[in-house]
């Protein structure tokens, strides 16, 4: 059973000033062993409404995270036995913990008609720590779970920036338009510890054992790193109403991050390295007649090889990694908004990505592969009588390996044409709610996922699922919401993603959640 509580708390101080308190922390005894987490977090914000047209707001979000120490369940014969269910290989002093604080001051200022200014300066912390053993293999030899990767880590992440935005509202040679610019600026200070190469190893019983303790393994836990990132960002948009039904919307963006890296334990590999890259879209949107519209859009994008604050030294000279996406699509709201329901296909090429170098036996990458997908999504949502409504979506997807070439055993193995890892072909929700009296309601809905592939060869198959859940909200008082909900109601074992080879990371079982929301 999860416990939760929710408190919020609004009013004016006078009459240009209000403020918001909110407070939520929910802790739960987790579905297997030893897995207890907790979440809290409190926020507070005053807004100042210094004249008609200027107002500040200044926030505060800190929250506090246990989440689960739970990394999965070993595969027995290629299957998940039913008396593994509910057993967490972890160490008996795994610890995860994640604390984050966001300081916000925003200013909105209409400047005059039809231009107005909005600027939010900002400030987080970000300090997390893991400490677990995470890799978890069956031995048919031995009959026994050899378990791997202890890894602990610690980032310590701290960041300021700046996002300003204009946006100008009027006419062009008669045309509506809307025009929105500005730019965005932050500065980074990372530091990574850790205990690379993350070693260690033991074997217990798959059924009865000691969980053991996380011990010191052959590297001790140091300072690996740090990197200094800032990143500068100019950003515009537009869009200009041809005629009353149709529309072009254009816009474009330049990013240039710059990466400072220290490396404490081989200098060597420190750097520093200056990116830059380019986005933008245009499309177009008609509306023939009163609510449907139809779109269609060409974007252009960029993005890291990987993470810039962890960028290594092996891809300092590596660009940023290259998109591109086709979309058109259609919705349509009807029955006097009772109704509304989507249709959009699309299609992306991402390219620029690392695949195995043949020609280094150490295991370097090339900046050449690419991946692709296709896909068709849809969705409706219609409000019957007496209370009923009913929503459902759908997505199709095509996705695969253009050039994806990797080293297996020394030997350089191409993966082209292959199902990219942990992702689903097919996932549909089916919903359906009834307010059956007043201010109380009843839902429950079935989530589909289809099957997906946990290797690159496509030999491992992870089955598709269908999870039912549901529940009953009661709304006493504008004030406060009850509600009882219930996951995964016919209890199904299913598999969500697989972290290693041999290993799955299970859905919760049935689960039942009793919360309470109190406004005041």
């Amino acid at each position: 059973m999860t416990r939760r509580l929710s408190v919020d708390s609004t009013g004016p101080i006078n009459p240009n000033v209000s403020y918001r308190i909110n407070a939520t922390g929910n802790m739960s005894d987790g579905w297997v062993d030893r897995d207890k987490t907790s979440n809290a977090a409190v926020s507070a914000a005053v807004h100042v409404q210094a004249s008609e047209n200027l107002a500040f707001t200044l926030s505060e979000d800190y929250g506090d995270r246990s989440p689960s120490r739970y990394f999965g369940t070993p595969l027995i014969n290629g299957a998940i036995q039913d008396a593994l269910r509910f057993k967490n290989y972890n160490a008996s002093d795994s610890t995860i913990r994640y604390q984050d604080s966001w300081t916000q001051f925003k200013t909105e200022w209409d400047v005059a008609d039809g231009i107005k200014i909005n600027n939010t300066l900002y400030y987080l912390t970000s300090e997390r720590h893991w400490r677990d053993i995470e890799s978890y293999t069956w031995n048919p030899k031995t009959n026994l779970i050899d378990r791997g990767n202890y890894i602990e880590i610690f980032h310590d992440q701290k960041q300021a920036g700046n996002r300003m935005d204009a946006t100008f509202s009027g006419h062009i040679f008669g045309l509506e338009n809307r025009f929105v610019a500005g730019f965005d600026v932050n500065h980074i200070d990372f530091t990574h510890t850790n205990n690379s190469p993350f070693g260690g190893a033991s074997s217990v019983n798959p059924y009865v054992f000691d969980p053991g303790s996380f011990f010191a393994t052959t590297t001790a836990t140091s300072p690996g790193f740090n990197a200094i990132v800032n990143q500068y960002a100019l950003f515009a948009e537009d869009r200009l109403s041809l005629t009353d039904q149709l529309s072009v919307v254009t816009g474009v963006r330049y990013d240039r991050p710059e990466v400072d890296r220290t490396d404490y334990r081989t200098p060597s590999n420190s750097f520093d390295v200056a990116l830059s890259g380019t986005s933008w879209r245009t499309g177009v949107v008609y509306e023939p007649i009163r609510n449907l519209a139809f779109y269609g859009q060409y974007a252009v994008g960029v993005d890291p090889v990987g993470n810039l604050i962890s960028l290594s030294a092996t891809q300092k000279t590596f660009q940023l990694a290259t998109g591109r996406q086709t979309e058109i699509g259609v919705k349509q709201s009807f029955l006097g908004g009772r109704g509304e329901w989507t249709l959009a296909g699309y299609q992306i090429v991402k390219n620029n990505l690392l695949v195995a170098d043949p020609n280094n036996p150490a295991g370097l990458a090339l900046q050449v592969g690419q991946q692709s997908s296709r896909g068709v999504e849809a969705s409706v949502g219609l409000a019957l009588d007496y209370g009923w409504r009913i929503d459902a979506n759908v997505a199709l997807l095509q996705a695969k390996y253009d050039n994806n070439s990797q080293l297996v055993s020394g030997k350089l193995v191409s993966y082209a044409g292959n199902v990219p890892i942990n992702v689903p072909q097919q996932v549909s929700n089916i919903w359906l709610t009834w307010d059956f009296a007043s201010n109380w309601s009843v839902y429950g809905g079935v989530q589909i996922v289809g099957q997906m592939y946990s290797d690159l060869a496509n030999t491992q198959l992870r089955p598709g699922y269908n999870v039912v859940n549901g529940g009953v909200r009661w709304k006493p008082d504008d004030r406060t919401t009850v509600a009882f909900r219930v996951y995964n109601l016919f209890d199904k074992v299913y598999a969500v993603t697989s972290p290693y080879a041999g290993q799955w990371l299970l859905g919760m079982p049935r689960t039942a959640e009793l919360s309470v929301n109190v406004k005041f």
